[in-house]
């Protein structure tokens, strides 16, 4: 059976090969820390997805930022017009996923000491 910091670097190891993804999963882990050994075990795939779409989010409003929300298509030969860049379809969809993914931590670890999935959660964080 692999020992705690061993199945930490598998873990770590499978994250993409990116310093500012490996940088959110250890901070998204020291908050998680006072968990249950056992649910962090289980919930580690959820942090590291948590940490991908989190970094992901913030390249997204990098973009949006630089190249606006808004993108110009042509339709056809005479048909122009504007529509929502892919870079802000993908943020929305990105963020509602995270904020499901940190739904599914605070269910299962249940650090805030109350009942899971109980109360309003800004008042749980």
């Amino acid at each position: 059976m692999a020992t705690k910091t061993e199945t930490e670097k598998i873990l770590k190891a499978a994250l993409p090969d990116s310093g500012a993804i490996r940088d959110e999963y250890a901070r998204l882990m020291s908050l998680y820390k006072a968990a249950p050994k056992e649910k962090l075990a289980l919930a580690r795939k959820l942090i590291s997805r948590a940490a991908f779409l989190a970094v992901t989010i913030d390249d997204l409003e990098d973009d949006i930022s630089t190249n606006g929300y808004e993108q110009e298509y042509q339709n056809g030969e005479f048909q122009y017009g504007k529509k929502k860049s892919a870079a802000a379809e993908l943020h929305v969809t990105y963020t509602k996923n995270l904020l499901a993914v940190v739904k599914q931590l605070e269910d299962m670890l249940n650090i805030s000491g109350g009942p899971p999935g109980k109360g309003d959660p800004f008042e749980r964080f």
